[in-house]
């Protein structure tokens, strides 16, 4: 089955943090799937995640798997950080 979007990380990590610099186009056609946000953000920069956002973080991916999504992260440069839950046969994500 061929996904709705293939899209790189990073133009996925720009849309769902709100980027100014995000294609409108694209940000339009993500919005339309069913993506669950669990972390989009530059955690992993001057700042370690603490425990409680670990535990945070695996609470609402595991949830997000007992609820059918399939999970996806990255971690880019800077610092950036992208785990995602989305629906099977949306969404390609690619480097």
């Amino acid at each position: 089955m061929k996904p709705k979007l293939t899209i790189k990380a990073k133009d996925l990590w720009l849309i769902l943090s709100e980027d100014e610099t995000s294609d409108a186009k694209l940000a339009t056609k993500v919005k339309k799937l069913d993506i669950k946000q669990i972390c989009v953000d530059f955690s992993m920069s001057e700042h370690n995640l603490g425990g409680d956002d670990v535990v945070r973080i695996v609470g609402e991916a595991l949830y997000a798997i007992e609820q059918g999504y399939e999970i996806a992260n990255w971690y880019g440069p800077r610092g950036l950080v992208l785990i995602i839950g989305f629906r099977k046969g949306e969404l390609k994500i690619v480097e």
